[in-house]
């Protein structure tokens, strides 16, 4: 087998966050589920990445999960996306 490594077109490496938000209590929660799930993976929202990226650029959300660690202890993962708009 093979594998192609051309970049077609432009932007072909745009960064991918893994974020986890530990220790959020349920209202914190909630406004960060709502505002994930409002999006629903396909409108883009300004985020300031971690350096060396840290300037405002355009993100989706496609991917993410709670879990109840326990009473008013959440924990959010999700997995944000570079886009250009």
């Amino acid at each position: 087998g093979y594998e192609s490594r051309i970049p077609d077109g432009i932007n072909t490496v745009l960064p991918t966050y893994s974020l986890r938000f530990e220790n959020r209590e349920i209202n914190e929660a909630t406004a960060i589920l709502h505002f994930l799930s409002q999006r629903r993976g396909a409108e883009s929202f300004v985020w300031n990445g971690r350096p060396p990226y840290t300037r405002s650029l355009r993100y989706v959300c496609r991917d993410w999960s709670d879990t109840q660690v326990f009473d008013n202890n959440f924990t959010i993962e999700a997995k944000f996306e570079q886009v250009v708009n």
